[in-house]
């Protein structure tokens, strides 16, 4: 029969098309690497000496929006929380219990600043003593109450990092 002779050059580019392509397609479960860095995820509880002596800003905010150009700073330091959120510094003691961030008695400076980030230091003060669940990872730190979320970056310093928040105009 002459038929296979013919038939058999399409059939070998169509097996090999399908090897090709098979080659190329990438399997879910096989292990890849890229060369891209991991998604940086906050998963550990930490214990207040986890955090002592570090300082982080805010860099994503889900839940709640922010005043336009106005940054959230958190500065940990033996037993101690600092946070400045537009306008006035809050601080006093913390710590963790059960997951959560417990900071009972907040003081806060008394300076005048527009109405709007006044009332943004309110609600950072409400938003705190409510006991915000904590979670955290490489240089990050996640407080999570209700469906807000906020998501700070370690900087020891460094300077703001604002990217990423919700503002309002």
């Amino acid at each position: 029969m002459k038929i296979l002779p013919r038939t058999l050059p399409p059939l070998a580019l169509i097996a090999a098309g399908a090897l090709l392509l098979g080659a190329c397609s990438s399997d879910a479960d096989a292990d890849t690497d890229d060369g891209a860095a991991p998604a940086a995820t906050a998963e550990t509880v930490p214990t207040a000496a986890d955090l002592s002596d570090s300082v982080y800003d805010l860099s994503e905010i889900t839940g709640h929006t922010l005043v336009k150009d106005s940054t959230v700073e958190l500065v940990f330091d033996s037993g101690t929380v600092s946070v400045h959120a537009g306008c006035n510094r809050l601080f006093g003691a913390f710590s963790i219990d059960d997951g959560a961030l417990s900071t009972p008695q907040l003081a806060a400076t008394e300076m005048a600043c527009e109405e709007p980030l006044m009332e943004q230091d309110q609600w950072m003060t409400g938003f705190l003593e409510a006991g915000p669940q904590i979670r955290t990872g490489e240089d990050l730190l996640v407080l999570t109450e209700g469906d807000t979320e906020l998501t700070f970056t370690r900087t020891d310093g460094e300077g703001d990092s604002d990217s990423g928040t919700d503002t309002e105009d």
